[in-house]
């Protein structure tokens, strides 16, 4: 149990590689967790969980890299209960990569839990769960851009095998994503109004959640989740975490490393939006290619300052031509060295 926050800053790649047991955080956070293990498995602040119980925990302003099962809160989680937490930070994998949990296998239940996380992975990637087998989910939600190449949610990666989920959302818009493998999707102004939660003439919600003051049809007495305009970005956030000054704009938040973010919509026509972030003013090119490696047009190709940034591709050519349907490449070089490639689908 702990008795306060936490503050990892001063301390790398610090993690509990096994957890078994029992884990109370009194409604206290773990603060500024820092690693940088690109080849390991397993990664989260707690690597493997088998057969443990959480609740009242919050892991905040993570930064973590790994390879395979790595989440925000736990790597990969076997028959566990996690209720009442939330993560906030960004997280980078190859593959099964989650913002709160990269696997959840056997039986394991998520109840009451939300992830504020930035996603990047290859595959199985969520802003939530990557990989999700033979689990429940309950009253989740996540928000945050997730990027990846295949088998990418806004809430949840892919489903293996039997899985459940009750009313549980994600941020279409500020996750750039407009499918998961489970959950209903919402705009970002419906992620922010109660009523999404409450108000059982929602689509997606099965039974109100438990809010403060009741509102709508909320007939709970336990207040585990308020929501007032202002903290926590405006999203709900839960009672059992006093609101302290580590809750941060995760969005917004300038990454120690440049990330290209994806696009959306995607699929897409004619137009979408593409988006990338620079820890420091930069020389950036940001190119489209066709299926055979062909260049289509530059959509970018000069000095950008430190931040988050976005571009509008609109389907044309650098001749000014709209191409045809198809599989397109964005690319993104920061002072000539290639950050990464994401993929994306116009429809006509």
């Amino acid at each position: 149990m702990l008795t306060s926050n936490i503050d990892l800053s001063n301390v790398n790649d610090l993690y509990i590689p096994y957890f078994a047991g029992e884990f109370n955080g009194s409604g206290f956070v773990i603060d500024n967790l820092n690693i940088n293990m690109s080849s390991f498995y397993c990664l989260g602040m707690f690597g493997y969980t088998n057969g443990a119980t959480f609740e009242n925990l919050g892991i905040t302003n993570i930064n973590i890299s790994g390879h395979n099962g790595v989440g925000g809160f736990i790597g990969i989680s076997n028959n566990s209960i996690i209720n009442n937490c939330y993560s906030t930070g960004y997280v980078n994998g190859h593959r099964s990569v989650g913002g709160f949990v990269g696997e959840i296998w056997e039986c394991s239940n998520l109840y009451n839990n939300y992830s504020k996380m930035i996603v990047d992975g290859n595959y199985y990637v969520g802003g939530m769960v990557g990989l999700n087998n033979n689990s429940t989910m309950s009253n989740c939600y996540s928000m945050g851009s997730v990027s990846g190449i295949d088998d990418i949610g806004g809430l949840v990666g892919i489903n293996w095998d039997t899985t459940t989920y009750s009313n549980c959302f994600w941020d279409i818009e500020s996750s750039w994503q407009i499918g998961s493998a489970g959950g209903t999707g919402k705009t970002t102004a419906e992620m922010q109004n109660v009523a999404t939660y409450t108000d059982l003439s929602t689509v997606g919600l099965d039974f109100p959640w438990d809010f403060v003051n009741n509102p709508f049809d909320d007939t709970g007495n336990e207040n585990y989740w308020d929501i007032d305009g202002v903290n926590n970005d405006g999203y709900p956030f839960l009672t059992t975490t006093p609101l302290v000054e580590i809750y941060d704009e995760v969005v917004t938040k300038i990454p120690e490393v440049s990330k290209l973010l994806g696009n959306y919509p995607n699929p897409f026509n004619p137009t979408t939006k593409i988006s990338f972030s620079i820890p420091e003013e930069s020389k950036v090119e940001l190119t489209v290619f066709n299926i055979k490696g062909q260049k289509v047009r530059y959509l970018a190709k000069e000095q950008y300052s430190k931040g988050n940034h976005s571009v509008i591709w609109n389907g044309e050519d650098d001749l000014g031509k709209l191409v045809s349907s198809g599989t397109y490449f964005f690319k993104l070089n920061v002072y000539g060295k290639t950050i990464a490639v994401k993929k994306c689908l116009l429809l006509k």
